[in-house]
């Protein structure tokens, strides 16, 4: 049986069919212990080569889609002072396509339904990130308008070569984290109104007193007109939405209050001011940034029931924070500033490699929008409460509103920075700025740049060390299954060794086996007893199964025989035939009788 089975998993059925079989005719213990480690054994040979056929697959599977870009155009996009009117154009316009795809990406990639195969083209298709939505106020709390229920967004390590495609060896490889803390702002204590004089009209204003405004020495931060031109939805209202930013070392819109600038290098920070404008609210909304619950009557709405804002402004205040990482020795630099995490980054043990990448990523942070350059690009489109704003009036919105526009923000900034990961291999899509980007000046750089992995279905990714396993590791198995019967025997004859082994193993295969039983009923002259093929000489006939028995059939002399259905009937037919003769002797002996009778 071990002869002549075709795989571990024939073998392995043969011989539990035999325990089955013998479990009757002998103790069963002995028929386990004859056979069971046989099957043990070749059971174990069958999983072993099921195993390694699943995992055979997973040469190109586990690779998946995953190709390399090889493109002539990699480089990085170079901002000149020189640039004319017509240069700055190409890139603004650039640039904001770029914001804007990566807000149509984050809406269909960045959700949590979202599959990998509607979103093929980056590494992941979406970078990862954790949200806390009851955290409590990263300022200080007299500014907070809520003591709970504010936002932090952590991307955790967001590693070069996993996440972000940037291919490279393990000890080249660096991790990238931000950390973005939300919370509305108070404007209670915080506001003031006055008029201002504008083409000799008074008009009022509310000024919010976040900071002093750096663009023209005020001493408040944004101030917004008290004047309403109208009191329907007949101009088609809409929100104002503008974004105040201050980064760390004292550049940037407005400097921050102490309650928000807590420390000058810890975080940049942003304000997102939200105005409503003319908006008229169906229902009324408990949302700290959209707050409409002041009834009001609208002669468009047939004096039905409406809301307008609580507020001229309402006000988030976000802190973003950056971290890099050296995973391979798990050293990170502290959460900071974007400007005080760039050169701490060189406190880091990294390679040359490592270096260039960092350089290279610290371009894309650049390049990619950050929530607020979202926000200066976009303007109110940014905003997903627009999805269910028809004509000036706002449909129903959740009490966390602010929240989602917060993740939808922050989730686009993310969706550019892959973007632009990959635009540093492939080159820019745009041909208008194609002439801005700046090729690799050297080999380090080319590989911190010019080494991204994308997804494409248009090409198979393979594992090289696992096709050469399965081809060596098969080729030496096939060799050794065909060849070891002709080792042995060889060796056998060199050292002289008793050859009944060799003969016994030879005699037990298929084609031998069945020369053993025409031989011994006397059919054919053979010739190879010795070898894998035996053979007869010509015109030779062998001898026929027996089938006279169904259930015992062996081989039997050249002649026509019929098969029954058992033995049975055979000898039922026998008897038959028996009883047929006995009667007519019977009659026959009778008809004499009679005929003597007469003659007396």
């Amino acid at each position: 049986m071990l002869r002549n089975s075709e795989s571990a998993t024939s073998i392995t059925i043969d011989i539990f069919w035999m325990i089955w079989t013998w479990r009757s005719k002998m103790k069963l213990s002995n028929t386990l212990k004859r056979l069971l480690p046989l099957l043990l054994l070749a059971l174990s040979l069958a999983l072993a080569f099921g195993t390694a056929g699943v995992f055979s697959s997973r040469i190109s599977s586990s690779m998946g889609d995953e190709v390399i870009l090889s493109s002539s155009s990699c480089g990085y996009l170079w901002w000149d002072s020189g640039f004319d009117t017509a240069d700055v154009d190409d890139l603004i316009n650039y640039s904001n396509r770029l914001t804007v795809e990566a807000a149509d990406y984050s809406r269909n990639c960045y959700r949590s339904d979202a599959a990998a195969t509607d979103c093929p083209t980056y590494t992941r298709k979406s970078l990862p990130m954790s949200i806390v939505d009851n955290a409590t106020c990263p300022f200080d709390p007299k500014v907070c308008l809520l003591d709970g229920d504010n936002l932090v967004i952590d991307t955790g390590r967001i590693n070069s070569h996993s996440d972000l495609g940037i291919n490279a060896e393990p000890k080249d490889r660096f991790d990238y984290r931000r950390v973005t803390s939300c919370a509305p702002l108070r404007t209670e204590g915080y506001s003031e109104r006055v008029n201002k004089t504008i083409e000799g009209y008074q008009v009022p204003f509310t000024n919010y007193l976040y900071g002093k405004n750096l663009h023209n020495d005020a001493n408040y931060t944004y101030d917004y007109s008290m004047f309403r031109t109208s009191l329907d939805a007949k101009n088609a209202a809409d929100y104002t939405l503008m974004p105040i930013r201050f980064y760390a070392q004292n550049w940037g819109d407005f400097d921050p209050i102490p309650e928000l600038n807590q420390t000058n290098d810890e975080a940049d920070l942003t304000l997102l001011a939200l105005s409503t404008d003319d908006v008229i609210f169906e229902q009324p909304v408990t949302d700290p940034w959209y707050s409409a619950t002041t009834e009001v009557e609208s002669q468009e709405a047939g004096q039905a029931l409406r809301y307008f804002s609580d507020h001229p402004a309402s006000f988030v205040g976000c802190k973003v924070q950056h971290q890099w990482c050296e995973p391979n020795e798990n050293k990170c630099t502290q959460l900071a500033a974007f400007s005080k995490v760039v050169l701490d980054a060189q406190t880091l043990s990294y390679s040359p490699i490592q270096n260039a990448s960092v350089y290279a990523m610290t371009w894309a942070l650049n390049m990619a929008p950050s929530i607020e350059t979202v926000v200066d690009r976009l303007g109110v489109s940014a905003l997903t409460s627009r999805y269910t704003l028809n004509y000036g009036i706002q449909g129903p919105l959740p009490t966390n509103q602010w929240q989602n526009e917060i993740q939808h923000l922050h989730s686009t900034s993310l969706a550019a920075l892959q973007r632009m990961t990959v635009e540093q291999a492939s080159g820019p899509n745009d041909r208008s700025v194609k002439r801005f980007f700046i090729p690799p000046d050297n080999d380090m750089e080319r590989k911190a740049r010019c080494q991204q992995k994308v997804r494409s279905k248009g090409y198979t990714s393979f594992s090289v060390l696992g096709l050469g396993l399965v081809v060596g590791l098969g080729t030496v198995v096939a060799i050794i299954s065909y060849s070891i019967e002709t080792l042995a025997e060889c060796v056998q004859n060199w050292r002289n060794l008793d050859p009944y082994h060799q003969l016994e193993w030879t005699l037990n295969g298929t084609l031998q086996l069945q020369r053993l039983a025409h031989e011994e009923l006397g059919y054919g002259t053979w010739k190879n007893g010795d070898a894998f093929v035996p053979i007869t000489g010509g015109d030779e006939q062998l001898a026929m199964v027996d089938c006279v028995n169904v259930k015992h059939p062996c081989l039997q002399l050249l002649q026509t025989v019929e098969c029954h259905e058992d033995s049975r009937t055979t000898e039922e037919t026998k008897q038959s035939n028996n009883a047929e003769n006995d009667n007519s002797d019977e009659q026959n002996s009778n008809a004499e009788l009679s005929e003597i009778a007469e003659a007396q």
